[in-house]
């Protein structure tokens, strides 16, 4: 099939899109091979300058989520922690928080110039302007920041394309902020009744929030929904747990605030499979012990202010919530794609009156 060359000024679209507006291409070096008709010289490889920023929807989803997450723990220190203590937390957080939606901003805006250290894909194979490869309206370009770019020749189609993926990335980037916010206050919440409980969790949850998006998001070529949530509930529990328990044992606080993973809880389910396993085996010495073990975790738990219980239903609520966030973020992800590649295919036979009948 013929294709078509582009001229500058030709209207792009980008799977990464948040804000709405086609961009157009221009040149980046001086050309002397004119489309006649328009004066406007034609594109080639080297040619990937953007009339301005797509607005990426990466760095909006990532920042803007360690905002929300951060703004979300000083919450529910609020509402656990007061005087002082709080204070302590409160402003950590928001801190992080300010911080991360000033990199978001910024990023946002300047992402997009990433994609001049790139080259057109699918040029022509034999047509050179000014010693460079001629590009096609079936060209695109692979931005390093995971985005796919295309070209859309007709400015109409190109708005449709721009509107529906930039309206779907709007939707996972206040579903990631949206998730995100709900599971720090459930963190901050379970977390217990400390300063350092609290503090503790926070920190360790805000830390492990990278590997657990690059475990959940398709923007980092991974689908492991599940995996990406246990990350981070689990890991903030179990460290804290640690944690918690030396300062327990110097009598800095009483409290193992908020984990899943400590020894009265571990005698409560571990008492509980112990039993379970000894009926099954007819061992009765077995069930006995077991029974034993799952009521001594139970009266700890009840000694420690149902401090356990939190940490099990704060792990259970953001594994569940995590989990649901990142499938409806993926499959909205998986149809943007499609229907951009509908909208370039919809294209194809929309080019200017100057085709390659050999590419």
């Amino acid at each position: 099939m013929a294709e078509s060359y582009v001229p500058q000024d030709t209207t792009a679209v980008c799977t990464m899109m948040t804000n709405g507006a086609p961009q157009m291409i221009k040149i980046t070096s001086p050309s002397n091979v004119m489309y006649s008709t328009k004066t406007q010289p034609y594109l080639t490889i080297i040619d990937t300058k953007l009339s301005g920023s797509f607005q990426c929807k990466a760095p909006a989803k990532f920042w803007g989520g360690l905002q929300a997450l951060a703004l979300g723990i000083a919450i529910g220190a609020a509402i656990v922690l007061t005087g002082g203590a709080a204070a302590v937390v409160i402003v950590a957080a928001c801190a992080i928080s300010v911080a991360a939606g000033g990199i978001a901003l910024y990023k946002m805006a300047h992402d997009c110039d990433a994609t001049l250290e790139k080259k057109w894909s699918l040029p022509h194979n034999k047509v050179r302007f000014n010693q460079e490869k001629a590009i096609l309206n079936r060209s695109y370009l692979d931005c390093p920041k995971k985005g796919k770019i295309t070209i859309i020749m007709d400015p109409v189609i190109a708005q449709r394309a721009a509107d529906f993926i930039s309206n779907n990335n709007n939707k996972e980037v206040m579903m990631q902020m949206g998730s995100q916010l709900v599971m720090g206050v459930i963190t901050g919440v379970t977390a217990g009744a400390s300063v350092v409980a609290v503090g503790v969790t926070g920190a360790i949850t805000l830390g492990l929030y990278w590997p657990s998006e690059t475990f959940g998001d398709t923007d980092f070529g991974s689908t492991n929904e599940g995996t990406a949530s246990t990350i981070s509930a689990v890991g903030s529990d179990a460290i804290t747990t640690g944690v918690g328990a030396g300062l327990s044992a110097t009598h800095i606080t009483s409290e193992i605030g908020g984990t899943i993973i400590n020894s009265n809880v571990g005698n409560a389910v571990g008492g509980l499979v112990q039993y379970g396993a000894g009926s099954a085996t007819g061992n009765v010495t077995r069930s006995f012990e077991g029974a034993i073990r799952n009521f001594i975790g139970h009266r700890g738990l009840k000694a420690n202010n149902y401090a356990g219980y939190k940490g099990i239903a704060g792990f259970v609520a953001n594994i569940a919530i995590g989990t649901f966030a990142d499938k409806y973020e993926n499959g909205l992800a998986a149809e943007t794609a499609f229907k951009a590649q509908k909208l370039d295919e919809l294209d194809m036979n929309k080019g200017i009156n100057v085709i390659a009948t050999e590419a």
